[in-house]
C-alpha cells in the first residue's frame, strides 16, 4: 500500500521531460526513458536474487530478504538527497513558489504567533473600551496594525501554494475528450498486465514443476535482468528507427500487440 501511495515517480519523470524539451529533441529524450527503467530492471533482480542470504553463519537467516531491502532503500535516499539539493524546478508556473523549506519555517512561525496570541486572548481577553480604541488610533495607528497582524495571522501559509499567474480555464470536456479517454484506458489495461507480469513471473518461476520452473532466488534475478539488457538494446538500437518509420500510434499497437504475444508464450 505504501508503495502505491508514493509510485507517481514514471508520470513526474514524463512531465518534466515535457517541460525541459520541445517537438525537435522530445521525441528522442522519452525513447531513453525506457532505458533508464532497463538498467532498473538489471540492478533490481541482481540486487534481490545475489543479496539473498537464507542462511547466516550456519543458520536459518530469519530475516533473508533484508540485504535487498536496505541497499534499495539506501540508493532512494540517496536519490531524494540529489534530488532535494540539484534538482531545479521545470514548471514555470511554480518556478515563483518559495523553497519547501521556506514554507515550512514560514508555517511553523505562523503557529507559533497564532498559538501566542491566542493564550494573550484567553489571559487578558479581548474588550477594550472606546477611549482606549481611540486612544491607540491617536497614538500611532497600533490598532491597525493589531487588526493587519491579527488579520494576517487568521489564515496558515499554504505548504504547497498554487502559483499566482494567470491560466486558461479547462472545461471537463476540453480535457477528458475522445483520445485522453482511449489512451489513459489502454495504459490503465497495460499497466495491470505489466504489473500481474512482474507479480506472477517469480511465483511461477520458482514452483515446483510442472507448475513452475523449480528456479532459485539468483536464477529469477539473472532471468530478469537479461530482460533489462533486451530492453536498453532493443530501445536504443531498433525502436527509434521503427517508431521514425511507422508513427507513434501505429508503434502503440504493434507494441501492445507484441505484449499479448509475449504473455501467451511465457509459460512455453
Amino acid at each position: 500500500m505504501c508503495m502505491g501511495l508514493v509510485n507517481g515517480n514514471q508520470a513526474i519523470i514524463s512531465t518534466c521531460l515535457g517541460e525541459i524539451t520541445d517537438r525537435s529533441n522530445q521525441s528522442k529524450a522519452f525513447t531513453y526513458l525506457p532505458v533508464v527503467y532497463g538498467i532498473g530492471g538489471i540492478t533490481g533482480p541482481v540486487v534481490g536474487g545475489l543479496l539473498v542470504k537464507r542462511e547466516w553463519k550456519g543458520k536459518p537467516n530469519p530475516y533473508p530478504y533484508l540485504p535487498p531491502n536496505l541497499l534499495s532503500a539506501g540508493i532512494l535516499g540517496i536519490d531524494l538527497v540529489l534530488t532535494m539539493m540539484f534538482l531545479e524546478e521545470s514548471l514555470e508556473d511554480a518556478q515563483d513558489i518559495p523553497p519547501l523549506g521556506k514554507r515550512v519555517e514560514n508555517l511553523f512561525t505562523w503557529l507559533w504567533r497564532f498559538t501566542s496570541s491566542t493564550s494573550y486572548i484567553k489571559k487578558h481577553g479581548h474588550h477594550h473600551s472606546d477611549g482606549e480604541a481611540n486612544g491607540n488610533v491617536i497614538a500611532g495607528g497600533e490598532d491597525e496594525d493589531g487588526d493587519s497582524d491579527a488579520e494576517s495571522s487568521s489564515s496558515a501559509p499554504a505548504l504547497f501554494p498554487s502559483s499566482h499567474r494567470a491560466r486558461e480555464s479547462l472545461t471537463s470536456s476540453k480535457v477528458f475528450n475522445r483520445d485522453t479517454i482511449l489512451l489513459l484506458a489502454t495504459f490503465l489495461i497495460f499497466q495491470l498486465s505489466n504489473i500481474s507480469y512482474n507479480s506472477l513471473y517469480p511465483i511461477f518461476a520458482q514452483a515446483a514443476p510442472p507448475t513452475g520452473r523449480d528456479l532459485s532466488p539468483q536464477e529469477i534475478g539473472l532471468s530478469l535482468a537479461f530482460a533489462g539488457v533486451v530492453t536498453i538494446v532493443f530501445q536504443v538500437g531498433v525502436f527509434g528507427t521503427i517508431r521514425e518509420k511507422i508513427g507513434n500510434k501505429t508503434a502503440y499497437r504493434v507494441g501492445l500487440a507484441g505484449f499479448v504475444v509475449a504473455f501467451m508464450l511465457m509459460p512455453w
